[in-house]
């Protein structure tokens, strides 16, 4: 008995990037924390001045908040990488120990140049997801913090900018849902252009003797067209994600301020809370953070589809095939 009768054995689909995880989520919501926390420091440090007070504990506090926000954020993507790097080592063993283990049965399921694609570009991506999902989610701790900062500040800053909210979030939830197809059909595409070149390669000396390399070269490029289309559409659904953005973040930005002064002149807020909440707003809509989040993760979303899910069904189907057997 080869190992090829044994049935593979159970896919696990997750990456395993081990500790590193637990150690980016503490430095990244360290970072945010950080973040958000700078700009009241700033506030506090400009209306310490303006009153004529001790101005030196706020001032070093902010410079001692900038030094660590420069650290925390070196810390941060040295681990991210270092998880994406054992993610994706993981999963390329992980799968091709499935390969393996499949057999000839691989090679009636995926062409040689599909495997290719799925074992190196697809699990490099799918390799991320684990720092994809952190930074993510960390991404959204900044704009919520900020939010809170500017309900502190005077709840009038803060009803201004929940208002025009649903916008923001509808610009994102678009974008994913446009994002996540074009990904599918692009990889696709790329995948049958591998799998024409990798069969070209093999009979390259048939094809030599019998003098159709053109020909092989018309029927290798032949998705060529359809996998350029699938870019342009990835290109115009950034393109329709940044204009609304452009549209929607200045208006909301200049509500929020225009409310803000009016607060001011009232003497309802401070110069230094002014200051504080015009930071607080722009980081309220960083849309640009979470839209290159959602971009990440719906490709790699793309990619986990192709590059493991195909594999867990091949062995699911030769698993059941050798049960019946």
């Amino acid at each position: 008995m080869t190992i090829l009768d044994h049935p593979p054995p159970p896919c696990r689909p997750s990456p395993s990037p081990g500790p590193w995880v637990a150690a980016m989520m503490a430095v990244s919501l360290l970072l945010a924390g950080i973040y958000t926390v700078l700009f009241a420091l700033m506030g506090r440090t400009v209306d310490a001045v303006l009153d004529g007070g001790d101005f030196a504990l706020w001032l070093g506090l902010s410079v001692a908040a900038v030094c660590a926000l420069m650290a925390a954020d070196t810390l941060d993507d040295f681990m991210g990488k270092m998880a994406e790097a054992r993610s994706t080592a993981w999963l390329r063993h992980t799968l091709l120990g499935h390969v393996l283990r499949l057999g000839p049965r691989a090679a009636r399921r995926f062409t040689a140049g599909d495997l290719v694609s799925r074992l190196v570009g697809n699990s490099a991506r799918t390799g991320r997801v684990a720092s994809t999902l952190v930074w993510a989610l960390m991404d959204l701790v900044p704009p919520l913090g900020a939010i809170v900062a500017l309900a502190l500040i005077d709840p009038w800053l803060c009803l201004t900018f929940l208002v025009g909210l649903p916008v923001v979030l509808a610009v994102v939830r678009t974008f994913i849902r446009d994002a996540s197809g074009i990904n599918e059909r692009y990889f696709d595409a790329q995948g049958q252009v591998a799998a024409r070149l990798v069969d070209a390669l093999s009979g390259i000396r048939t094809i030599t003797a019998a003098g159709t390399v053109d020909r092989e070269v018309r029927r290798v490029l032949g998705p060529l067209p359809e996998l350029r289309r699938h870019g342009y559409g990835m290109w115009g659904a950034l393109a329709r994600v940044s204009s609304r953005e452009a549209l929607a973040i200045p208006l909301l930005e200049v509500a929020v301020l225009a409310v803000a002064g009016l607060e001011l002149a009232r003497g309802r807020i401070t110069p230094g809370q002014m200051l504080a909440a015009g930071e607080y707003v722009v980081l309220a809509t960083g849309i640009s953070s979470l839209v290159a989040s959602a971009n990440r993760l719906a490709l790699a979303r793309t990619c986990r589809s192709r590059g493991v899910r195909g594999f867990c069904t091949a062995s699911s189907t030769s698993t059941a095939s050798s049960g019946a057997m």
